[in-house]
């Protein structure tokens, strides 16, 4: 299946709160093609809806190292850290997406 309908399916399943099925189809995504940002991404707000804080960490982490520039990661690194309770973190990570001029 290519990326985009991946993706599509992913973002289908998140905005109905099928996270578990998200889950499900992301780990297989991030399977087939690892070196896919949005997949890793994808894994992550899709753990994160299921409660696997864990998994969303590793996943977001990945993804993170991948663009650490990307204000969606670095977005989804700081939700994640604060769910973890890494408030420190968070808002060092959120605070200079808040600060960009638009």
């Amino acid at each position: 299946m290519p990326a985009i309908d991946t993706a599509r399916e992913v973002q289908q399943l998140l905005e109905r709160h099928d996270f578990g099925q998200a889950v499900t189809v992301a780990e297989r995504w991030t399977q087939r093609q690892p070196g896919v940002y949005a997949a890793w991404v994808a894994l992550a707000r899709a753990a994160l809806g299921h409660g696997l804080l864990g998994r969303a960490d590793e996943a977001i982490a990945r993804a993170f190292s991948m663009a650490p520039k990307d204000p969606q990661a670095a977005f989804f690194r700081a939700v994640i850290d604060y769910r973890i309770g890494r408030s420190d973190a968070a808002i060092e990570r959120l605070t200079p997406l808040a600060d960009r001029k638009s």
